[in-house]
């Protein structure tokens, strides 16, 4: 056979190739990579691999060479027996229910997980022994390893501080995954945390903290209200004592205000007391005085009176009325003028000298 019908022998081994029906991939439960199986090549034939979807063919030469292919086709193969092997890369997910490890603080936690994964390299998981068991130990030994690094109350809701979220937990473990040389051939798309478990001795002294820690606040709030009603009694305690000091404080002003007040009127009072003493004596001083000066004036009265009386006498006397000349008489007149206007005026102001009889001096002279 030639070279130039090597073409027409490859499409006609493509063609039945084709032609065959093609079967699902069958893999066992945890089963990633079917057994080998040997693949034979002819001179100028070739071979026609046929694959299902979601399966991958790893083509392992004489010299131990391999080669992926993710879809089937004609393989143009030298001659010869190649080792060929099935690969399951569909998506998957995996459960692992009793993640179980001792915390920080001595305390067991169990975590039931969810994890989403796919072969992403077929060629790196043909070269490890059991690669899905290698898978769930990875995933298992990190999430035991993140519950050894924290505290139990951490992980599970306690009576003091905030639990990790589901989320964290999940970031924590999957960067771990992936930063593992095991799982390299593995894509890890992510980590659902279903269920945590807490140790049921921790959650019992837990729920008996609690209930005292409730019994305590039920406690404290009792008191609280106690405190609350002692300082409204303070409070208004104070206020009464603020309004009873205001109006202390209002009656000692009212009563500074009045005492001024008095001790004003008193002053006035006793001003007026003293204008009123110094009135009387002026009174009594001028009384005294206008007693004396009326005194004084009947005393002059009487004088005149006497003098005029004695110089009508005189006057009547026979024999003098021809010795006495005008002179005489004049002076005389002087003398009774002079004593009236010496004497005071009278208490009705009016003159003293129209209250003697008219003496006429004249009268000697017929």
């Amino acid at each position: 056979m030639n070279a130039q019908s090597a073409p027409i022998l490859g499409f006609v081994t493509e063609y039945f190739g084709r032609q065959r029906s093609v079967k699902p991939a069958q893999f066992a439960d945890n089963e990633l990579i079917k057994p080998i199986t040997p693949l034979k090549t002819y001179f100028l034939f070739g071979a026609y691999l046929n694959l299902p979807p979601n399966v991958a063919a790893v083509v392992t030469y004489t010299d131990g060479q391999q080669t992926m292919f993710r879809t089937g086709g004609l393989l143009t193969l030298p001659p010869g027996s190649y080792g060929l092997q099935y690969v399951d890369i569909r998506q998957q997910r995996t459960y692992l229910p009793d993640v179980r490890a001792d915390t920080l603080d001595a305390w067991q936690v169990t975590l039931a997980l969810d994890i989403t994964w796919q072969v992403r390299t077929p060629l790196q998981i043909v070269t490890t022994n059991r690669p899905y068991q290698a898978l769930i130990n990875e995933c298992r030994a990190a999430a035991i390893n993140f519950i050894q690094s924290r505290n139990h109350d951490k992980l599970i809701p306690a009576r003091e501080g905030t639990p990790l979220e589901d989320t964290e937990i999940s970031e924590a473990i999957l960067n771990q995954l992936r930063a593992s040389p095991t799982l390299n051939g593995f894509h890890i798309y992510g980590i659902k945390v279903l269920e945590r478990r807490g140790d049921p001795l921790r959650l019992d002294k837990i729920r008996e903290s609690n209930v005292e820690q409730t019994k305590y606040q039920q406690a404290l709030l009792v008191e609280n209200e106690k405190l609350k009603l002692e300082l409204q009694k303070l409070q208004q305690q104070v206020s009464l004592t603020q309004q009873r000091g205001e109006v202390a404080m209002q009656e000692a002003r009212a009563s500074q205000q009045v005492s001024k007040a008095q001790a004003e009127s008193q002053a006035d009072v006793s001003d007026i007391l003293l204008r009123m003493r110094r009135q009387a004596i002026e009174l009594e001083n001028l009384s005294r005085e206008q007693k004396f000066e009326q005194e004084k004036f009947l005393k002059g009265l009487d004088t005149i009176s006497q003098f005029a009386s004695m110089f009508t006498q005189l006057q009547m006397t026979p024999g003098l009325q021809r010795s006495m000349d005008d002179n005489s008489l004049d002076a005389m007149t002087r003398l009774m003028k002079a004593m009236l206007q010496a004497l005071p005026a009278n208490e009705s102001g009016a003159p003293t000298t129209n209250v003697l009889p008219a003496v006429n001096l004249r009268s000697l002279d017929k």
